[in-house]
């Protein structure tokens, strides 16, 4: 398994997604009848759900159309294959497309999490969260797999001590519930959906390797051409940070 050094490649990633000024001298694109928008799901995309449930976004007059993916990563091909302008990701697949070439706009952090979670079965594997030659469930290309890296390093393992299964999120869950796989890498729903079925035969480690950062990426070309349409996104995210702040119990309800 190939790794990087996150801050490192961070770094490096937003220096080469475009975060120069925009070129006002851009020609505009016909007036926009609405945004698509690849919103993954996860709890860390909370801002996003919120903005769009209480009408910010259409009280701004944009009309954004939140489209609901298993992962981050499977937002940002949606973005990459120009069938959407704006999406919601963790750091980890913006990084990989950005260094692999693609033009992105890296455009907002709106939350930190520590949702991203080792989950075991508890009949495979003890309370020590030894994972040498168990099978390992993971979503590959996301910020899961990226903790899981790191939970190797720390743990003196390496992707041979283990069996690597990669796995699409709902898939990855089926599995863990099956017990085709020992362990899961994840984020939240899909830890819940996988061990609220098992009850005391599974358990997750703390999270203390990896925080999380949700970004607001965008079309390189939308930034350009739609200024004003990706400041008032922006003011969108603004105003749902505010409620979620001001209403946490409404907010998590959403």
């Amino acid at each position: 398994m190939r790794r990087f050094t996150l801050a490192t490649s961070f770094l490096v990633a937003i220096l080469l997604s475009g975060c120069a000024p925009v070129d006002p001298t851009a020609t505009s694109q016909p007036e926009l009848t609405s945004i698509p928008y690849a919103v993954p799901l996860t709890i860390a995309a909370a801002p996003a759900y919120v903005a769009a449930d209480q009408g910010y976004w259409s009280d701004l007059d944009l009309d954004v159309n939140l489209e609901l993916y298993n992962s981050g990563r499977e937002a940002l091909d949606v973005l990459l294959a120009g069938s959407a302008q704006v999406m919601s990701v963790s750091e980890t697949p913006p990084l990989r497309a950005v260094l692999g070439g693609q033009d992105l706009r890296w455009i907002a952090t709106v939350t930190d999490h520590r949702e991203t979670k080792l989950t075991v079965r508890t009949d495979r594997i003890g309370d020590d969260f030894d994972l040498a030659g168990h099978r390992i469930g993971t979503v590959a290309g996301t910020n899961s797999d990226y903790y899981l890296s790191q939970w190797l390093d720390a743990n003196r393992l390496t992707p041979d001590d283990v069996e690597i299964i990669a796995l699409d999120p709902p898939s990855l869950v089926q599995a863990f519930i099956q017990g085709d796989v020992d362990a899961m890498f994840a984020w939240e729903p899909h830890n819940y959906n996988a061990y609220s079925q098992l009850g005391d035969l599974a358990a997750s480690a703390p999270t203390t390797l990896y925080e999380g950062r949700h970004s607001i990426i965008m079309d390189a070309q939308f930034t350009t051409s739609h200024q004003d349409e990706a400041r008032l996104l922006l003011e969108g995210f603004r105003l749902a940070e505010e409620f979620i702040a001001e209403h946490p119990v409404e907010a998590k309800a959403i």
